[in-house]
């Protein structure tokens, strides 16, 4: 698959699609840069960002642990749909599968 990067699109949709394509977890991060203008005025905005291993979503975690630009860091098994769609209701959200920095 090649980078997913997918903003307020069918969260549900994607997710099984992700499910499908080998994406076991579901990072969540509240971005505080990007909450409150553009596409988020007056909202939160979420970083979602997929991950297929646990050393993946460990490596990630640290990652976002660390910058404070990013608060409310949890993550979530893909197929928990209602805590995922829970967590992003009346936010500004961004599916993605690219959070290569953590990587460097």
């Amino acid at each position: 698959m090649s980078d997913l990067i997918l903003t307020n699109e069918d969260l549900t949709k994607n997710l099984k699609l992700a499910n499908d394509l080998g994406y076991k977890f579901v990072i969540k991060a509240q971005d505080k840069f990007l909450s409150g203008w553009g596409l988020s005025e007056n909202k939160k905005h979420l970083q979602l960002i997929l991950c297929k291993t646990h050393e993946e979503k460990d490596l990630i975690l640290k990652d976002l642990y660390r910058d404070n630009t990013f608060n409310y860091v949890n993550w979530y098994y893909i197929n928990d749909l209602k805590g995922i769609y829970n967590t992003t209701r009346g936010k500004s959200w961004t599916l993605r599968n690219d959070w290569t920095r953590a990587f460097k």
